[in-house]
């Protein structure tokens, strides 16, 4: 694909990375970190499989912009937009892995209470 585009041809990550201002990125980390334990189990409810999914492809198309970065200008707010984005992209991670967790748990549940 064109640089910048993630594989499924839709949003510009690397180009909607580039123009956010870092009080936008900040903002979004902080709402992120702050409200994602709480919603993870009704995300669990809701669709764990689709929502974990697109954590986890939200954390892979940051990786992918910040390795597209790699070599540019690395002036302080750069460096701390990367920072961030390292940030987002651990949140989604660890989202996607909170609510595939919470998938389990309640497999379990229901396959104990089967037996």
């Amino acid at each position: 694909g064109a640089k910048g585009a993630s594989s499924g041809g839709g949003i510009r990550s690397a180009d909607f990375l580039r123009d956010a201002e870092l009080e936008e990125v900040a903002f979004v980390a902080k709402q992120l970190r702050e409200n994602l334990p709480k919603y993870a189990p009704l995300a669990g409810q809701l669709g764990g499989k689709f929502a974990s999914k697109l954590l986890e492809r939200a954390g892979a198309n940051i990786e992918h912009a910040l390795t597209e970065w790699d070599g540019e200008e690395d002036s302080p707010e750069r460096r701390m937009l990367r920072e961030v984005s390292r940030g987002l992209s651990s949140a989604a991670n660890l989202g996607a892995n909170a609510i595939n967790g919470q998938m389990d748990v309640s497999k379990k549940e229901e396959e104990s209470k089967r037996s």
